[in-house]
Formats: C-alpha cells, sequence, structure tokens
C-alpha cells in the first residue's frame, strides 16, 4: 500500500465507516508499512458540531470505545488522510485478521434512531470491512466497503431501541484494506446529523474514474441462525403513526423535488422517507441520502414486481426489501407510467391479480396503514386510446368498493385521474393532459405544474388516511 490516501468507499452496508480503519498516506504504525503523508494538506484539528438533542455520540476516544482484539494503530487528525471526527482515530492493519473494535452507545430513552457511522477518507481503505450491530432487536452482521465515501456522517440502519439498554456496533479487520473505528451516533429518527466540518471534496481515485455511489448490501442475521426468523404479523390499529415512506421511480421523484411533497408532510408533522431506484436509494425523512437501498427485485415497480416484492416473508433483522420497507407505518407504493400503457384485457386481469394478492398481504399487517397510487398516464405519443381506456379502467378498479371495501387499512390515492385528459370527447382521452405535459411528444413525464399542483394533494391525502385509520 504506497499511498494511504484511503477513501472510504460508501457503505456497503449502512453499517457506516464508523469502524473503517482511516489510514493514511504512510503505514500503519506498526505495520512495517511506509511513515504517514505529510498532513500539510490536511485540516487543522476541530471539535465536531453539536449533534441533534436527544442523539448520542461516542468517538474512539470516549469511555465507550474498546479495543477487543488486535494492534490497532492511532492517527492524529490532520496527520492522515481524510478527516477524523475528532482528534484523532484508531485503524486496523490489513494483515491484523483478529483485530476487533467497540463502540457501546447507552440508550437512556427509548424510542426509534437512525444509526451512523463517521470515518475518514482514503483510497486503501477495506472494501468489506466486517460490522456488528448488538441490541435488543438481535444481530446484525454486515460488510463495508469504506473506500469510497468519508469524512461525514453515513447512515447505516434503523433502530427501535429500549430504554436501559446498550447499543454495541463492532469493528474487524479486514484483508482489502485499512479499517477505520472513529465515531458511532445514534440520531432520533427525524432529526440531521451535523458534521464536524464540512466534508472535504472526494480524492481522485486511482483509475481516473469517478467515485461509485454508495452500495449497501443487505444485513445478514447471525443469530439465530441458519435462517432469518420470520415475525407474525401485528394484530390491532397502530397506536402511533408517525413514519412515512413512499416507493417510487421517476414521476414519483417529481412529486417531491418540485411539488415539495418532504416538505408539506413534514410540515404536517410526519417522517418522510422515500425510496427510488435502487441506485439512488433510501432518502431520509431530513432529506440527506441514506447511501444505501432495500435492493427492490429487480428495481421492479410494476404490477408484477409489486407482487414478487410483496411475497417476501417479514423478517427481523430485516432480510429483504419488504422486511425493510415494513419497519415504517405508512407505505405508499406506485407504479410508473409504461404500467398504464395496457395493451390487452389479458393483462388488465393479471394486473388486477397481481393487487388481489398484494391486497392478501396488506391486510395480515392491520398495524400498518397502505397506500396504493395509481401509475400516471402516458402521453397520446406513447399508447393509444384502447390501452388507456384499460388504464382509466385498471384506476377506476384500484379505487372501487370491490378493491377496498373490507380493507380499512387499504387506500388508494388516484394520481392517473389528476393527470389524466378527462374530457371523453377528447381525442387524448384517459392520456396525460396537455397542460401536464413536457415539450417531448414521446416523454409522458409529468411537468413542473403537475407535480407541483398534485404533491399537496398527495400530502393531504395521505395525511387523512392516517387520521380516519387511527380514529
Amino acid at each position: 500500500m504506497k499511498n494511504r490516501t484511503m477513501r472510504f468507499s460508501i457503505v456497503t452496508v449502512a453499517l457506516f465507516a464508523v469502524l473503517s480503519c482511516s489510514i493514511w498516506g504512510g503505514d500503519v504504525l506498526g505495520s512495517g508499512s511506509p511513515a504517514p503523508t505529510s498532513p500539510a494538506s490536511q485540516p487543522p484539528s476541530a471539535p465536531p458540531a453539536a449533534a441533534p438533542t436527544g442523539s448520542i455520540v461516542v468517538d474512539n476516544a470516549n469511555p465507550g470505545f474498546s479495543i477487543q482484539s488486535g494492534d490497532w494503530g492511532t492517527c492524529p487528525r490532520g496527520q492522515c488522510s481524510g478527516v477524523a471526527y475528532n482528534t484523532d482515530f484508531r485503524y486496523a492493519d490489513p494483515s491484523c485478521a483478529n483485530c476487533r473494535a467497540r463502540f457501546d452507545l447507552s440508550i437512556a430513552n427509548a424510542g426509534s434512531y437512525e444509526l451512523f457511522i463517521w470515518w475518514p477518507h482514503g483510497d486503501d481503505r477495506a472494501t468489506d470491512t466486517p460490522f456488528t450491530i448488538q441490541y435488543s432487536g438481535g444481530t446484525i452482521d454486515l460488510k463495508v466497503d469504506q473506500r469510497n465515501s468519508g469524512d461525514d456522517w453515513f447512515w447505516l440502519h434503523t433502530l427501535n431501541v429500549k430504554s436501559g439498554e446498550t447499543v454495541s456496533i463492532f469493528v474487524g479487520g479486514a484483508k482489502t484494506g485499512f479499517a477505520n473505528a472513529d465515531a458511532v451516533a445514534l440520531f432520533p429518527t427525524g432529526t440531521a446529523p451535523s458534521a464536524a466540518q464540512p466534508a472535504q471534496p472526494p480524492a481522485a481515485q486511482p483509475t481516473g474514474k469517478p467515485a461509485q455511489p454508495t452500495q449497501v448490501s443487505a444485513p445478514q442475521a447471525t443469530k439465530p441462525a441458519p435462517a432469518q426468523p420470520t415475525i407474525a404479523p401485528a394484530a390491532g390499529k397502530p397506536t402511533a403513526i408517525r413514519r412515512v415512506i413512499f416507493l417510487h421511480h421517476s414521476t414519483g421523484q417529481g412529486l417531491i423535488d418540485q411539488g415539495g411533497l418532504r416538505q408539506r408532510l413534514t410540515a404536517l408533522g410526519y417522517e418522510f422517507f422515500d425510496h427510488g431506484y435502487n441506485d439512488a436509494g433510501l432518502t431520509l425523512a431530513n432529506g440527506q441520502s441514506a447511501n444505501m437501498n432495500f435492493d427492490i427485485p429487480d428495481d421492479n415497480t410494476d404490477p408484477d414486481g409489486f407482487n414478487i416484492l410483496f411475497a417476501q416473508p417479514v423478517t427481523s433483522p430485516s432480510s429483504n426489501a419488504f422486511s425493510h420497507l415494513m419497519q415504517y407505518d405508512v407505505l405508499a407504493f406506485k407504479s410508473c407510467f409504461p404500467s398504464a400503457n395496457i395493451e390487452s384485457n389479458q393483462q388488465l386481469e393479471e394486473y388486477k391479480t397481481y393487487y388481489r394478492n398484494i391486497r392478501a398481504v396488506m391486510d395480515k399487517y392491520p398495524n400498518k396503514i397502505f397506500i396504493v397510487v395509481t401509475p400516471p398516464p402516458n402521453t397520446p405519443a406513447e399508447t393509444n386510446s384502447q390501452n388507456a381506456a384499460r388504464a382509466r379502467a385498471w384506476a377506476n378498479w384500484l379505487k372501487s368498493p370491490e378493491y377496498l371495501s373490507g380493507h380499512p387499512n387499504v387506500f388508494t390515492f388516484d394520481f392517473f385521474n389528476l393527470l389524466a385528459e378527462s374530457n371523453q370527447s377528447a381525442r387524448d382521452y384517459n392520456m396525460l393532459r396537455a397542460a401536464y405535459r413536457l415539450g417531448d411528444a414521446h416523454d409522458s413525464h409529468p411537468n413542473e405544474r403537475a407535480n407541483r399542483e398534485i404533491a399537496p394533494q398527495f400530502a393531504d391525502f395521505i395525511a387523512q388516511a392516517i387520521k380516519s385509520y387511527a380514529k
């Protein structure tokens, strides 16, 4: 390892870089590697910014940190590559297979917390640093690629913890590079972490290619083995409803970015999370990327994809996409406009079958609220009157008593009807109305006007659904 400007890749698993070994431009102490590089270009040491009220932070210099085994080096901030959370950080040499460090976070107030970790950026970090979370909810093992990120807080997992318990985070050594142990934090869900100082711009990659987006592998529970325990559905209505997640692709992103969906739901008192394409992944309630995804099967949000998604068992710890989604109180989900180009009556009946299957799963979880969002219509250039009529029929069926009656925790937001031309004598009846189109006749994404007009209605619909079901 000649140059240790290790740059942490985004947590292969979100168990953040808390423990990744941030190696400097020089060798690891005691490893026989070269000496640390000059700190001339590094920022001076500075105390971290104040954490949100109710947060729990343990730095490697705090009593809650300990070395369990192996030879861990220490690098003062400013003498190695990257930015340490506080005055220094710890690192494990790639040859130290038995290296193990531990962070213990004591919980005073029970509740939902987001687990974050901090580590310094560098190009020789490990790509598979092992992390383990131990708490009252179980044991979760993760592999973290720490080579493409760092110098900031990164989300790892949502934990529901009990008052008086201790959450322990373990990090181990890895052969693929240096593993760092710097700081770990639990922030109350819905609050934003504060960086010690602005993150440094990413260093150039050795290959000259841009840094890759964080990829988070699905956490694997080690206890009990070998299979994940399946959680029995809870009975009864929810007692407190705060956390909403929206599973979507591009048209949903327009409602968020241009329509202010997150801001409106936040103003209404809810925590709004969303999950787009897998390469974008999860966005937290504060609008920051979680740098991980739920691995939606084949990235498919068409009806057949949702049929597969909802068939996944709910396990603890979460071992699949549906298990992750079921950590939230409200799940809103939608297909995109390609699924509104229904080419035959047979295809329409297949869609209905898929959604009957999905409804059967939703019925098993009366403590969750599900919001079905009808897909947006296509432009005239991307469909025809017959296909568009079937799309209207499907949207009408999804909001009909036939689908909703007797299923009190299921609601349908008719996105299609708000976007589609409603004049039956118009040539573009049931297609994306002219006022909501972009300039490209073949692009069926709704324009900014549509998003600004519809997003507030969607937010209010979600809030009303929550209030009506919680009565």
